[in-house]
């Protein structure tokens, strides 16, 4: 075949340096098989000076690393190969050219002897019929790097290699392949004849034979096995996937001899790094096409390759299942420890799967392995809490199926608590073991106490002996359990059952506890106090709902918070259960209209209604709570203002958009101060609703026309204890002088309710300057008793007058003339930063020139006084 023939350089004239820069990037890329392939197509082949010739170019080629990090010369053994095929070897000489690589002078020998390539270099089969230039080659290698191969071992199975070639017939039997020639080698003695083990295949199987594991671990009459041979041969991988077909497997316990050692290892080593760099591919590939051990580790205490996979389920479970050792350990902790502390769920439910089926007749090793501690002094439980439940359950279940293994079956103590707070039953569940539970009920039919708790006992991981079974997904057992409970807690009346099956929504086991009547259908339940009906409304079980109500459940019960039935199910019942509670409402109050009214707008724990709460939360049912509500409006307006505020009506009707009705003016005709009390329920998001001055106005017109007033009789003092009243207050002292009567201090001082006086009342009102005219009028003044006043948990007149800055009305010269001890008495009452209202300073009075005139005032009437006597 040419060499750089006129058929490579049409191939690669897209490359301006042609043929050799393609070869180079093959070397350094690992392609040369798919080089090849296009040289073989376009009908030439390579030869050796194509590969010589890359030590002769402007770049040190054999010293160029590829992607994989590996240079030209690290495919040296398949360069060889082809050369050799092509009958063009690597000449003596060409092992002897000098190169240059890693800034050092070499030859190409002595450069694969500084990479530890001698084994590549010196295969035998690159050697058939050369052992003269083997051996001349073998003398240039460096004597440092000689240790690297065993050459005589190497040469001995190259010039076994010489031996002629087998003859592939119809009539091939497998006996013949190993009956030894004059020579003493049979047909399996020999290297070519190995690579053609395919084609001997065929031929055997044609006449029904094959070869068998049995027939390659026969000895050669060298006391070789043919297995040995093989493996030298290059045809491992081949010798694997025949004996696949057969189920038969070569373990690296059948490698025995030394240099086939050295391929298991090689293969180990190989198989180790593609785990490491996680190639599942590779890694799946080498396991069913090579002999690898699959405990191998680079150092003593090192990861196994099982150990490197936890972080790929995938690769992981492939190593797992080719039947890697599941019971590993590394750097003093365990591979089921460490995938716990990891986090790793699927690698620890995979490991626990394998240990189980290696100690399937040993449960007490298992428990041991599954609870064994590291260096640390962990366990893998204590591992798996970092990440919660799920990895914890999955170990405490492996535990328990365990320790359930190693205990007495024929102990039925139910009460004996077992390492994670498990019972018998916890541990007979996770078993799947229904025969024991079976014998444990029947043993506690008379002890139902006992049983219950035996039940209702919560491991560490807080689940029941049938959560355990759920979870395990023994289901008959999980049914059974389920069944006995549900009984047990029927029998004895237990009100937490009951209420757990409402809001479960178990229609079924809610009809049981009614049928049996061990439990009132309104039996208060938890520190709430929830019924329940309560909890089924709320959990939105329509059905429960129908259940508990036809059974006379209390639509209008009540739990601590407070809440109400109706208030509970607007959050997220359906428009159905909360029509059916409504109506249950109505039948219930049908003859007691306030209480209808109370339960349909009851405040709610967080003082909002039904209707709110459904408008934020729930905004379907809204409209069904309003027209309940509205349809009672015609009645509202003719219940007492008392039962109104009571109702919490006002506030219920300004949701709705109601007050201006139930404020009409003629509503309250001789009721102002009802009035008043009223309104102080509005919330103020809902007084706009109402221009209550107008409305209170026009209902003081009402009332009391002022043209009607003659006199201070009772109505009018009962009116001046009304803020609108005092709105007219000058039309009233106007009106009462024109029938020779005016208002006096006494008349002031007249109880209006609460502890307060209409004084007080009048100066809450904010009518301090109309208080002064009054009895600046009837010739009187405040004096220390009644500033003192103080009504029921309220301030004084002085403190209130104080508070609205209207110290410059009382402290004035006429109110103290004659009386300066009490003023200065007063005074002394006003706390300290108060007293800049009458400190002389921006327009303000002064206290001490008003003490001047009034004690000036009070010399002069003095004085008056002595002259007249």
């Amino acid at each position: 075949m040419s060499k750089l023939s006129d058929v490579k350089k049409k191939i690669y004239v897209p490359d301006k340096d042609g043929f050799l820069d393609n070869l180079l990037i093959a070397c350094k890329d690992n392609t040369l098989p798919a080089l090849r392939q296009k040289l073989q197509d376009a009908g030439t082949d390579f030869a050796s000076n194509d590969f010589m010739q890359l030590a002769n170019g402007t770049q040190p080629a054999w010293n160029t690393r590829g992607a994989d990090g590996k240079k030209p010369i690290h495919y040296i053994d398949y360069i060889a190969r082809i050369l050799v095929e092509n009958n063009d070897p690597i000449k003596l000489e060409d092992w002897k050219f000098n190169i240059v690589a890693e800034n050092e002078p070499h030859t190409l020998i002595s450069y694969a002897a500084k990479l530890k390539l001698l084994d590549k270099v010196f295969a035998p089969d690159i050697w058939v019929n050369r052992i003269a230039d083997m051996e001349a080659l073998w003398q240039c290698v460096p004597d440092e790097h000689k240790s690297q191969i065993n050459f005589a071992e190497l040469k001995q199975t190259a010039e076994l290699s010489n031996a002629p070639a087998l003859e592939i017939t119809a009539s091939l039997r497998k006996e013949s392949l190993f009956t030894p020639n004059d020579k003493g080698l049979s047909p399996l003695d020999t290297i070519r004849n190995w690579q053609k083990i395919w084609q001997i295949a065929a031929a055997l199987a044609a006449n029904n034979e094959a070869l068998t594991k049995a027939d390659l671990l026969r000895q050669n009459g060298r006391g070789r096995t043919y297995l040995e041979i093989g493996f030298e041969s290059g045809q491992q991988h081949t010798i694997v996937a025949l004996l696949a077909r057969r189920n038969e497997t070569i373990t690296p316990q059948d490698v025995k001899d030394a240099r086939l050692e050295r391929f298991v290892i090689e293969n180990s080593k190989k198989f180790y790094e593609a785990v490491k760099d996680g190639e599942t591919h590779m890694a799946e590939t080498m396991i069913k096409a090579w002999i690898i051990d699959l405990e191998y580790r680079p150092t003593p205490i090192a990861e196994t390759a099982l150990c490197l996979a936890k972080v790929n389920d995938t690769l992981f479970n492939i190593i797992l299942q080719a039947g890697a050792n599941p019971d590993v350990t590394y750097h003093n902790t365990s591979l089921l420890g460490s995938a716990a502390y990891q986090g790793r769920e699927n690698i620890v439910i995979q490991l626990i799967a394998a240990l189980e089926k290696k100690f399937d007749k040993e449960p007490n090793k298992l428990h041991a392995v599954l609870t064994r501690r590291d260096a640390d002094d962990y366990n893998p439980i204590r591992n798996a809490k970092r990440y919660g439940n799920n990895i914890l359950h999955t170990i405490e279940q492996a535990i328990n199926r365990a320790q359930f293994r190693m205990s007495d079956k024929t102990d039925l103590n139910i009460t004996k608590i077992l390492p994670g707070d498990n019972n018998l039953m916890h541990l007979a569940a996770v078993n799947g073991d229904l025969s024991f539970v079976q014998k444990v009920i029947e043993k506690y039919k008379d002890q139902p106490q006992v049983l219950c708790d035996a039940l209702v006992q919560q491991n560490s991981t807080g689940k029941t002996p049938e959560q355990t079974a759920r979870d395990a997904g023994n289901k008959v057992i999980e049914g059974l359990l389920q069944e006995t409970l549900e009984q047990l807690n029927i029998n004895r009346g237990d009100v937490k059952s009951f209420y757990q099956a409402a809001e479960a929504g178990n229609d079924t086991l809610v009809t049981r506890f009614i049928a049996a009547k061990t439990v009132p259908v309104d039996a208060p339940y938890f520190d709430q106090n929830a019924t329940a009906l309560m909890i089924a409304s709320q959990q939105n079980h329509d059905k429960v709902v129908d259940i508990l109500l036809a059974n006379g459940a209390d639509a209008d019960a009540r739990s601590l918070g407070p809440r109400s039935v109706l208030s509970n199910a607007c959050y997220r019942s359906t428009a159905s259960i909360v029509t059916k509670i409504i109506t249950a409402l109505q039948k219930k109050y049908h003859d007691k209209p306030v209480a209808l009214f109370k339960a349909l707008t009851f405040k709610h724990q967080d003082r909002e209604s039904p209707y709110y709460i459904a408008t934020k939360e729930n905004k379907v049912i809204a409209p069904l709570i309003e027209q309940a509500v509205l349809s009672m409006f015609p009645q509202v307006p003719q219940w007492d203002n008392k039962t109104l505020i009571e109702a919490d009506a006002y506030r219920v009707f300004g949701e709705h958009g109601k007050l201006a009705e139930l404020f009409a003016p003629q509503r309250w005709k001789g009721k102002l101060n009802e009035l008043e009390d009223a309104w102080r329920t509005v919330p103020v998001v809902h007084k706009k609703q109402v221009n209550y001055d107008a409305v209170a106005a026009e209902a003081y017109q009402l009332s009391y026309p002022i043209d009607a007033i003659t006199n201070k009789s009772e109505p009018l003092l009962t009116m001046l204890a009304s803020k609108t009243t005092w709105n007219h207050i000058d039309n009233i002292v106007i009106q009462l002088a024109k029938h020779g009567e005016k208002l006096t201090k006494a008349d002031l001082l007249h109880k209006a309710g609460g502890g307060k006086t209409l004084l007080y009342k009048a100066i809450e009102f904010g009518q301090t300057d109309k208080i002064f005219t009054i009895l600046t009028a009837s010739g009187e003044r405040l004096g220390r008793a009644e500033l003192s006043e103080k009504p029921d948990n309220g301030p004084s007149i002085l403190e209130l007058l104080t508070q609205q800055k209207k110290l410059s009305a009382l402290f004035t010269v006429g109110n103290w003339v004659g009386n300066v001890r009490e003023m200065h008495d007063c005074w002394a009452r006003v706390a300290t930063p108060d007293k800049t209202q009458l400190d002389g300073k921006e327009n303000h009075p002064s206290y001490h020139r008003i003490v001047s005139e009034v004690n000036a005032q009070s010399n002069k009437n003095l004085q008056r006084y002595a002259y007249e006597r």
